[in-house]
């Protein structure tokens, strides 16, 4: 049971730390806020998120996850190493994709599909990109000339920007603990669920606040180059896109979320804004996490499995 919640922090403070970037980034890169500032909201908000909203995504987790916590404990393991990985290389992974693809691979190996419900899950990821695009797109249209209106001049739209971008951020914090909490509290199933969102919130909270300065930069200006309402409007649309998904139960990828938005932003601004090659290492990291985290938790099943001796 130990070694199943250490897993589950583990996971949780790799999450915070490699998510905290698609959140935040954009107003440190326009050096709207600082570092720390961004850290320490994302981790409050992340909480308030996991603790109000993110019950469903733990129920669809605990539904694909093996029946048995040794099995689950392993797969949470595997993605957390992932995810580590990933982090340490600087990359932004999808926590969701590593966890549903250690739960997906393993569950597979050891005769426990869950093929509908996994239908469910790869339908949502599939569509989710193209969601928070239009999304975007219909916020760019509505909000710009709105703000031109309410502030014409660079002097009355610099506080806007940064209040804006401040309360966007809060916002994309909340969402991403709705979402995503669920993770990080899969291996805390046994608990009541309260307790176990409030432990996979605090883990990944501590990763947010105390780890997330190597990947901030990437999902900032590694993307895109976007001035201050560029970054608010793309935070936005993430936000909103990770919340609506966090109400459906189906927990996605947050940096996939993100590169939706600033997507459908640069069809707006100009598609030549885009850092092509940022971008397709991103969407390499999509299709290999989920791969690897399915891989690696077969290998630690079945390598645990041969060295144990029983007593």
């Amino acid at each position: 049971m130990v070694f199943a919640w250490l897993s589950g922090i583990f996971l949780g403070i790799n999450l915070g730390a490699n998510n905290t970037a698609a959140v935040f980034g954009a107003a440190v890169s326009v050096r709207m806020l600082a570092w720390r500032t961004a850290a320490l909201l994302t981790a409050a908000f992340v909480l308030c998120g996991a603790l109000l909203e993110g019950g469903h995504g733990l129920a669809t987790l605990t539904r694909l996850a093996p029946t048995d916590l040794h099995s689950t404990t392993l797969a949470v393991l595997a993605a957390a190493l992932v995810i580590g990985f990933m982090t340490w290389r600087k990359m932004p992974a999808s926590a969701s994709h590593a966890v549903i693809g250690a739960l997906a691979g393993l569950g597979l190996f050891l005769g426990q599909p869950q093929s509908g419900l996994l239908s469910r899950i790869l339908i949502g990821w599939l569509v989710m990109p193209f969601g928070a695009i239009t999304i975007v797109l219909l916020l760019d249209f509505i909000l710009r000339p709105l703000f031109r209106r309410v502030a014409p001049s660079v002097f009355e739209q610099d506080p806007i920007l940064r209040a804006g971008l401040i309360l966007c951020g809060c916002y994309g914090a909340y969402s991403l603990g709705a979402n995503t909490v669920a993770n990080a509290a899969v291996v805390f199933s046994a608990l009541p669920p309260q307790a176990a969102l409030l432990a996979g919130g605090l883990a990944i909270a501590t990763g947010a606040a105390f780890f997330s300065r190597r990947v901030m930069a990437t999902v900032g200006q590694g993307i895109a180059r976007m001035n201050s309402f560029d970054a608010m409007v793309t935070v936005l649309g993430m936000a909103l896109t990770l919340h609506l998904f966090a109400k459906l139960g189906i927990p996605v990828s947050i940096v996939h979320a993100v590169v939706g938005a600033i997507v459908g932003r640069s069809l707006r601004r100009g598609i030549q804004t885009v850092r092509w090659n940022t971008l397709g290492r991103i969407g390499l990291s999509f299709l290999l996490v989920p791969l690897a985290s399915a891989l690696l938790a077969v290998l630690l099943y079945v390598t645990a499995h041969l060295t144990y001796v029983p007593g």
